[in-house]
């Protein structure tokens, strides 16, 4: 089993970026989250359970760009890819993550058609610094996910009765803080895939962007493409 060579160190924008020291150049995701507590506790959780090469950057607020509804978000990512890029970096990912709860139709709307019609740019252009685009929407909320990786969810359409039905798994949860150094033990890697598979079941159907009705998530997508990033990066370092 290779040894987790992962270093923490802090985002010069104040978000958190856990990387890999001295190893070969690695795939990034940037996240702009509506949580700043529960949320970056959630992916810290799942790169303490990689052996790869993974660079995740979570964007905070910034002064010229603060609040958390999904316009905002998006503009945080606007402006984090304005920066340049990192030499080392071989595959750039940026995704809106953000609970449907009070936002309205328009705003979530905005952000799917800005995702979709970035990614189209980008594969019309074939740019070799292309950026894929994305929007990961869990409704009613970002406890629903959470709550994946241990059953299927069937009733819990609120963010009342998430919250209750996951801390019949958490006891303790809250939604400040996913205290993530406590909980890696229940987020396994058979956790994590169960989550992804309940999702996707629950998605089969789904062809409006985004899930409008309560009970359904699209964090899998996000999950997904982090493991498969990291699959990739340990198949071609043992082909080296």
């Amino acid at each position: 089993m290779r040894k987790k060579t992962y270093a923490r160190r802090n985002d010069r924008n104040g978000g958190f970026k856990r990387t890999t020291k001295g190893l070969a150049p690695r795939p990034v995701f940037y996240i702009a989250s509506e949580g700043q507590n529960t949320e970056p506790d959630y992916f810290e959780i799942i790169l303490a359970n990689l052996y790869h090469n993974i660079q995740m950057v979570i964007l905070p607020e910034t002064p010229d760009v603060r609040g958390n509804d999904p316009t905002k978000l998006k503009k945080r990512i606007q402006k984090k890819l304005q920066e340049k890029m990192d030499k080392n970096i071989i595959s750039r990912e940026a995704w809106v993550v953000v609970d449907k709860d009070a936002w309205t139709v328009e705003q979530l709307n905005e952000v799917a058609n800005w995702v979709n019609g970035e990614n189209k740019k980008e594969a019309k252009e074939a740019k070799e610094a292309a950026v894929f685009h994305g929007m990961a929407l869990s409704n009613p909320c970002f406890e629903f996910w959470l709550l994946l990786h241990f059953e299927e969810g069937t009733g819990a359409l609120d963010s009342d009765k998430c919250e209750s039905k996951l801390k019949e798994y958490i006891p303790k949860y809250e939604r400040k803080r996913l205290n993530a150094p406590k909980l890696k033990e229940l987020f396994t890697d058979d956790a994590i895939k169960a989550a992804i598979k309940r999702s996707e079941i629950k998605n089969k159907d789904l062809d409006e962007g985004w899930p409008r009705q309560p009970g359904h998530t699209t964090m899998h997508n996000l999950v997904k493409r982090i493991l498969d990033a990291a699959d990739n990066i340990f198949e071609q370092s043992n082909t080296r």
